[in-house]
């Protein structure tokens, strides 16, 4: 399984990587992104399973065209949040996400929605 973690935490990322390899399968690979350059990067190299999404860092200037660029992936989208806000929330909606999840994460949510 491929999961692209699109935030600017490292902890974050090491943290989940590690769960992620521990307890759900040893094959999970794991790119980390921390720009919106990055994350489209990746999203057509790397192709990912799953892209793991802070919605915090998506401005709404580039709004329109990273939604685009996010949902033409066709990987499966979980968003994330440092504050559990209207606005984010109608963030992960208009991604399509599957969830939405406060940081820290609950990691054995994040597992069963893997």
């Amino acid at each position: 399984m491929k999961i692209v973690l699109f935030d600017r935490d490292v902890r974050d990322h090491i943290g989940i990587r590690w769960f992620l390899q521990l307890y759900v399968a040893n094959d999970v690979d794991v790119a980390f992104c921390t720009t919106l350059q990055q994350l489209s990067s990746k999203l057509q190299t790397f192709q990912p399973d799953v892209a793991l999404i802070n919605v915090d860092l998506l401005p709404m200037s580039e709004r329109d065209t990273m939604y685009y660029v996010i949902k033409q992936s066709g990987c499966h989208i979980v968003a994330m949040t440092d504050e559990p806000l209207y606005a984010q929330a109608l963030k992960a909606i208009a991604l399509r996400a599957h969830a939405l999840l406060q940081k820290p994460i609950d990691l054995e949510r994040l597992k069963n929605l893997l």
